[in-house]
């Protein structure tokens, strides 16, 4: 008898021990010298799963990265990881709802980019002016 398949939407994070989750953030962040403050976990969840279930399930953990390598080359903090990854969830929502659409791929972007250079302004590019 095959096993039964898992429903995406039956693997809340709610089901997951959360403290287990926090002490493997902290101790990433720990070993990787991020600032435990700068991490807002429930935000990075909600979009991983938002892009994994609007766009394709890599894209989740992909996006994340690029979240991170974003913030990192803009010294982002916290509030502009949350400000970005609900503009990314946001962004992810278009593309389901528009992937028939041909104009889908140029709005996204616009608008990633926008956010993204949004991001880098407010917090400067960490280079000496």
């Amino acid at each position: 008898m095959a096993p039964e398949k898992l429903d995406p939407e039956d693997l809340d994070r709610e089901d997951h021990d959360r403290g287990d989750l926090d002490a493997w953030v902290e101790h990433v962040a720990v070993r990787l010298g991020v600032p435990r403050e700068a991490i807002d976990v429930d935000a990075l969840l909600d979009l991983t799963r938002d892009v994994a279930h609007q766009v394709a399930r890599p894209a989740g953990p992909l996006t994340t990265f690029l979240l991170g390598y974003a913030l990192a080359v803009s010294d982002g903090d916290a509030t502009r990881l949350r400000t970005i990854a609900q503009d990314l969830s946001t962004a992810a929502a278009s593309w389901a709802d528009a992937r028939s659409d041909d104009t889908v791929t140029d709005t996204v972007t616009d608008t990633l980019t926008d956010t993204v250079t949004d991001a880098g302004t407010a917090g400067g590019t960490g280079e000496d002016s």
